[in-house]
């Protein structure tokens, strides 16, 4: 059965709304509905969206790593892909399943890595890419680098995804 297109829009903003799944608070789990149903997600400017987006550009004082936190649907995976669009990263390649993205950009007029990891409990213990030996290594390369202010390589992370009322 084809449905019409103001059916499929109904359908889609539907996704908005609580469900039993509550996967709908994730922007990956919208992006996937808006396609498969041919319609464009609902977008809306973060409220520090412009301030996030300022530490990333070129033109940024110095690199500095940042730590996204919130709750599910405040947005931080939909500025986790502006950050990677706008270093020049694909936003097909964030979207995929891998939570772990890294690339040397320009920042602050030199050349630094910037990693960008959407799930730190998701990050495989040995990473099959092998960008890092293992997840305890990279962890304690990512705390000593978030206190030095000269380091080479930026983070940046989304927390992890916790169901409503754990920890």
């Amino acid at each position: 059965m084809t449905l019409s297109p103001g059916a499929r829009l109904v359908r889609f903003l539907r996704q908005y709304g609580p469900i039993l799944r509550n996967d709908n608070m994730y922007d990956e789990h919208i992006r996937k509905s808006a396609r498969r149903v041919g319609i464009r997600p609902l977008a809306f400017a973060h409220p520090v969206e412009a301030e996030v987006l300022a530490l990333f550009r070129p033109g940024a004082d110095r690199p500095q790593s940042v730590i996204l936190t919130g709750t599910a649907g405040d947005g931080k995976s939909h500025l986790c892909g502006k950050i990677w669009s706008g270093f020049g990263g694909d936003e097909a390649e964030c979207a995929k399943d891998d939570v772990y993205h890294v690339r040397p950009v320009e920042l602050g007029g030199r050349t630094v890595t910037v990693h960008v990891v959407r799930d730190l409990t998701a990050l495989p213990v040995i990473d099959p890419n092998r960008r890092y030996a293992d997840k305890v290594q990279f962890l304690s390369s990512l705390c000593v680098k978030l206190l030095d202010a000269s380091a080479e390589e930026v983070f940046r992370r989304k927390p992890e995804r916790h169901p409503e009322g754990s920890a």
